[in-house]
């Protein structure tokens, strides 16, 4: 495996190459080499996620703040207001206990018992019990390699099983691969391979992943929820719509509305297959010594099925029935969507191909090494997509229902929560292609083993840009230069016999594969008012753009390889600056003429950095041996271009805000001005006034660029591991230290005004103001009476204030 990351890289690799190439050698045979077979098993245990270590209000808190909120009455809709115009969202499962008190079902005992019962349960707990497992991971090699005097081969199978932390998901993978090289005449080399991939996934349901259970105070996941009872049995939970109104609504036709995440384990059908075919084929004559010509052709054929088959049992399916099915005048139901499973079907299929010939020449005379290479290629993608929906579908028969009326547009159950709609009919074709064309040149010219000049050049062509040739066209350059030191007869430093010095220049490039010049349109039903017509419309997703070009990346590369007496510490130390220019960005622009925004080259960055390896012997006899691996990076960026300067709601937003002189990825904050001693409320402060303020508004409409906190990167600008191995006769033990340092992030904390329509809430709950000279202790704001005002915005601003920005430097044991 080797990292290329100066300019040079690009003279191979191209216009892809403006972030650093990996480049991958896989195994080959020898020739002169007798038959050598080897297997390889690996198992590896992967534990649970620690649900834990997510910072939550406990279910009694959660109870605790819905009994606030519905003794200040902002439940009482739920029965009085909405059922009247056929609304009926989900309600948390205490809250429907509140209801039913309050309806007169329960007694005041009886309601205390659910909440008591309810307030000593964790969902987290079920779902450690029931969705989650302990994942294993296999991995089994056979390899067989050899060779004679005029051929070699190289021959593996491989199979990966996985099992992950989710409930039901699981993986296999089978790997065959063959590379034959033959030699016909002494100065011919034919070589050929073959590698095919198979993998089948096969997971849960979207509706049972075990993340949108957890209580993180972003949703419908309540804390207290319970996914089976004492028993094991699945228990259902509240999803779309309110308890009561499934119990009320199932009047005789109607599906079972009730949805039961651990059912939906057991009935979920989702299956993945792939199938990946590589040929290769390979020619290489050599004209005369030092001089010799290859030609190398690849064909690669993926296809790829994704079957996803909702069943009549499945949550999914029985909840689209329901809503579109009604009674006609007769009071018959009737069934839109039949009843039977819901099939959906894709098809993808991705061939590419590449052709590359190339000279490559090798002199050595007197002090002098020469190495060249030119060539040219050219590579071509194409990938279709079929999608396909089927109703009433009996994966028994493979039978299905066609005759399903998709114009008609359908008043659904319950009204207010769905509206109106058509049959989604679940069809879709998509196709792309594209194709480069490369030509590239690179040379290293050598004198005395001590001096060492070198350079590259390319160019790429593709069908992304314009018509004008100018700009279809990149070149690519770099030039470079490197200095054997420890080979001067004037060094004598013995105890480094080796130390180079090197530097890199040039230019490398980038792209973006969604960026054309050309318009691109969405073409589909009218999606304003599909009722009203059934024409298509096509909307325009970004206008012509023929002056849009390729990203360029200028770069610089300085740094020194060394290495001392018997290896024991080896290494390099180097320094590097990139530029990236004309990089494609989307730009708001006047939406009069007709667009809200374009893409285009309307940024560049600057990004310097150093990176350090270190290589360590520090033990090395017959029956023990010990080696360390030190890496330490540093990076820093910075936008030195952009055609739009940001706002200061868009920079307090989330990190990637392009604003001059500062980081891409940005932390920025709100001045902190401590709590109100008398009421807990945050404060501020007021720019234009001069003044601390608890007044949100007129702070927020005052606010500027300027007046923000900026604390740092977003993304780490120091990281690096240290990674020990241990030897002792025939067995090894290893582990790798982890670090990242120098970046920010901005933690959760409580946000009150969400409380009514997410069902969890943060654990600084607990630690909220709530007398006066709680202040001196706590910067979390007082709780406010559930109907104020005040609570979004000043939840808001709470929200981006300083003290909840945090530095993020962490060292892990991660191997």
């Amino acid at each position: 495996i080797t990292i290329l990351k100066d300019a040079a890289a690009a003279s191979i690799w191209g216009a892809r190459a403006g972030n650093g190439v990996i480049v991958i050698t896989t195994k080959k045979g020898r020739f002169n080499q007798k038959a050598s077979v080897q297997l390889n098993i690996s198992v590896n245990i992967i534990q649970k996620p620690d649900l834990y270590y997510i910072k939550t209000a406990s279910s009694a808190d959660v109870i605790d703040i819905q009994k606030r909120l519905f003794n200040a009455n902002i439940y009482n809709s739920y029965d009085d207001s909405y059922p009247s115009f056929d609304y009926f969202p989900a309600v948390p499962p205490a809250v429907e206990i509140m209801l039913a008190g309050r309806r007169g079902e329960l007694t005041a005992e009886q309601v205390e018992a659910q909440l008591k019962e309810l307030a000593g349960h964790d969902v987290r707990s079920d779902i450690n019990k029931y969705l989650l497992q302990t994942g294993v991971r296999q991995q089994y090699n056979l390899n067989i390699s050899g060779g004679t005097e005029k051929n070699n081969y190289y021959g593996s199978v491989g199979f990966d099983k996985n099992r992950y932390n989710d409930v039901g998901n699981q993986s296999n993978r089978l790997t065959v691969r063959f590379d034959n090289t033959f030699k016909p005449i002494k100065k011919m080399e034919l070589n050929a391979f073959i590698v095919y991939t198979q993998n089948n996934d096969e997971k849960n349901s979207e509706l049972v992943n075990y993340k949108s259970f957890l209580p993180v105070g972003n949703g419908t996941a309540a804390p207290y929820f319970m996914l089976a009872d004492a028993n094991g049995n699945p228990l259902p939970v509240e999803t779309s719509y309110r308890k009561k109104y499934k119990d009320t609504v199932n009047f005789p036709g109607m599906l079972d509305w009730y949805y039961r995440p651990l059912d939906e384990i057991k009935n979920s059908d989702n299956t993945s297959k792939l199938a990946n075919i590589r040929l290769g084929a390979g020619l290489k004559y050599r004209f005369i010594p030092g001089l010799d010509a290859e030609v190398k052709y690849q064909y690669e054929r993926e296809m790829v099925t994704d079957r996803i088959f909702n069943s009549l049992a499945t949550y999914y399916t029985r909840d689209l029935i329901n809503q579109f099915s009604y009674k006609d005048p007769s009071g018959r139901m009737q069934y839109p969507i039949p009843l039977g499973g819901i099939l959906d079907y894709t098809d993808k299929q991705m061939s590419t191909y590449n052709i590359r010939g190339q000279l490559n020449y090798n002199r050595s005379w007197s002090r002098n090494d020469l190495a060249a290479i030119a060539g040219t290629e050219i590579r071509q993608m194409n990938f279709e997509s079929n999608t396909w929906r089927k109703y009433g579908f009996d994966p028994e028969n493979y039978s299905y229902t066609s005759a399903v009326n998709f114009t008609t547009v359908y008043t659904l159950k319950p009204y207010e929560n769905n509206g109106e709609s058509k049959i989604a009919v679940g069809d879709d074709i998509a196709g792309l292609l594209n194709r480069f064309i490369s030509y590239f040149a690179n040379a290293a010219y050598t004198y005395n083993d001590k001096y060492i000049l070198s350079g590259s050049a390319r160019i790429d062509k593709s069908n992304f840009f314009g018509v004008s040739v100018n700009q279809r066209l990149i070149p690519l350059w770099s030039a470079g230069m490197a200095w054997n030191v420890s080979k001067e007869s004037f060094y004598q430093v013995h105890w480094l016999p080796y130390l180079k010095a090197r530097l890199t220049y040039g230019y490398s490039g980038n792209m973006k594969n969604d960026a054309t010049s050309l318009p691109v349109g969405v073409y589909g039903d009218n999606s304003i008012a599909p009722w009203l017509n059934k024409e298509k419309s096509l909307g325009l997703k970004s206008p012509p753009n023929p002056g849009l070009t390729w990203e360029k990346v200028k770069m610089i590369n300085g740094g020194i390889d060394f290495q001392t007496s018997n290896n024991r510490i080896s290494g390099s130390i180097e320094y590097y600056q990139k530029k990236g220019l004309n990089l494609i960005s989307s730009v708001k622009v006047d939406p009069t003429v007709g667009v809200s925004s374009y893409i285009g080259n309307n940024a560049s960055i600057k990004v310097n950095g150093v990176d350090v390896v270190l290589n360590t012997l520090n033990i090395n006899n017959k029956n023990l041996q010990w080696q360390s691996n030190i890496l330490f990076s540093w990076n820093r960026n910075e936008v030195i271009d952009y055609a739009v300067p940001p706002t200061s709601a868009q920079m307090l937003g989330a990190p990637g805000t392009a604003k001059l002189g500062r980081p891409l990825f940005a932390i920025y904050s709100l001045r902190w001005e401590g709590l109100d001693p008398l009421t807990g409320d945050p404060r501020g402060y007021d720019y234009v006034n001069k003044q601390i303020s608890k007044d949100y508004a007129t702070m927020d409409k005052n606010l500027l660029p300027e007046h923000l906190n900026y604390h740092g990167s977003a993304v780490p600008t120091f990281f690096g591991s240290l990674r020990n191995t241990i030897g002792w006769k025939s067995f090894t033990f290893s582990f790798n230290i982890m670090y990242k340092f120098g970046y920010y992030f901005r933690r959760n904390s409580i946000m009150y005004g969400r409380l009514e329509n997410n069902w969890s809430g943060h654990a600084d709950y607990t630690l909220r103001w709530k007398q006066p000279g709680d202040e001196q202790f706590t910067i979390v704001p007082s709780l406010l009476p559930p109907n104020s005002v005040l609570n979004r915005s000043r939840d808001l601003f709470y929200s981006q204030t300083s003290p909840l920005i945090e530095k993020g430097d962490h060292i892990r044991l991660q191997d």
